[in-house]
C-alpha cells in the first residue's frame, strides 16, 4: 500500500553521482546530476540544493534507495572517507525530510534493472536509453 505516494528516489552517491526521481503513476523519471560546490581545492555536496530537491518531493515519496558505500582494494583512504561522508550527509537530509530510505548494494539495483555485471558506463548508457 502506497498511501497515495507515487515517488521513488534512487541515489548514486559521489561527486559524479546522481539523484533519480521516478513517478510510478506517470512513469516519468528525472535524473539530476549530484549537486556539488567546487571549492578551491576540493568539491563538496551542495546540501542546500539537495535539501530543496527533497523538500519538493518529500510528501509524495514512497521510498528512497541510497547506494551503499564500501571500500575497494587499493582505494585511497581520502576517497573512501569522502564517499562515506557524502552518504552520511545524504542520509541526514533524507531523515530531515522524513523520506523513508534503505541502503542498497549496487549489485541489487543492477540486478533489478537487468544490468548485472555491467560497468558504471554501461549502466549509465542503459539508464539514459530508458
Amino acid at each position: 500500500m502506497n498511501n497515495g505516494k507515487n515517488i521513488v528516489i534512487g541515489i548514486d552517491v559521489g561527486y559524479e553521482g546522481a539523484i533519480a526521481v521516478y513517478d510510478i503513476k506517470t512513469d516519468d523519471i528525472v535524473v539530476h546530476k549530484m549537486p556539488i560546490i567546487k571549492a578551491e581545492k576540493e568539491k563538496k555536496l551542495d546540501v542546500e540544493k539537495i535539501n530543496f530537491l527533497f523538500s519538493v518531493v518529500s510528501r509524495n515519496t514512497l521510498e528512497c534507495g541510497l547506494e551503499f558505500q564500501h571500500p575497494f582494494p587499493f582505494e585511497g583512504v581520502k576517497s573512501v572517507f569522502s564517499l562515506g561522508k557524502q552518504a552520511g550527509m545524504l542520509e541526514a537530509v533524507l531523515i530531515s525530510q522524513h523520506i523513508p530510505y534503505q541502503y542498497i548494494y549496487p549489485v541489487q539495483w543492477k540486478k533489478e534493472l537487468g544490468l548485472k555485471g555491467k560497468t558504471k558506463s554501461d549502466a549509465m548508457v542503459e539508464c539514459a536509453r530508458v
